[in-house]
């Protein structure tokens, strides 16, 4: 079966797709605050949207930084089925004033491997047996928004790690089978690309 040739800017573009589909179903990531707690199932219902496009845009990201090149080293060549592009910044709408002050910043490694955002510390966000708080996945929204906005400083944070970690980085970037088909689809095909370039690089 023939697969269309992948694409790093479509691909891209589907993750903006994919966070205005989660806020039209749950709302901005000031209106999730506003919310103050979540049930059980309408937290379990966003994450299983966020986390899987979380997933997604990182292995975007850290595709696009292998794209780059090293120091001293000439752009790397295009070839059939990889397309290199610039991410180029663009305004999100469905900002709210009090949640572009808040201190976020995407977390660029998978979960367990990843850096807390600024001036943040762990904390359990259960309220209850059935209770939770709306606020750390309202902050995990703020901080997709921000980096499909502005994806330059996330792809220079994984450049730094590749110099510095690359082997943690590639452990860390297993592959991820999702629930959500809306995903699935591009997602694989993100992960085969990644995997072919991290076999090359």
């Amino acid at each position: 079966m023939n697969r269309e040739p992948f694409s790093l800017q479509g691909a891209w573009e589907h993750v903006g797709y994919l966070y205005g589909c989660i806020v039209s179903l749950f709302g901005a990531p000031f209106a999730i605050a506003e919310r103050l707690a979540f049930v059980r199932k309408n937290r379990r219902d966003l994450l299983a949207w966020l986390g899987p496009v979380e997933a997604l845009a990182r292995r975007l990201l850290l595709l696009k930084a292998l794209s780059l090149p090293k120091s001293n080293q000439p752009p790397p060549a295009s070839r059939a089925g990889r397309v290199l592009i610039a991410f180029t910044d663009r305004p999100i709408p469905d900002i709210h004033p009090d949640s572009e002050q808040w201190r976020v910043r995407f977390n660029v490694m998978p979960r367990g491997l990843r850096s807390l955002p600024h001036n943040t510390s762990p904390c359990n966000d259960r309220r209850g047996d059935n209770i939770f708080n709306a606020l750390p996945l309202a902050r995990r929204l703020e901080a997709l928004r921000r980096v499909l906005e502005q994806p330059g400083p996330a792809i220079a944070r994984l450049c730094r790690l590749l110099a510095s970690a690359r082997e943690t980085v590639i452990s860390a970037f297993r592959p991820y089978r999702p629930p959500a088909t809306c995903v699935r689809d591009v997602l694989d095909s993100t992960q085969r690309e990644l995997t072919r370039a991290l076999d090359t690089g």
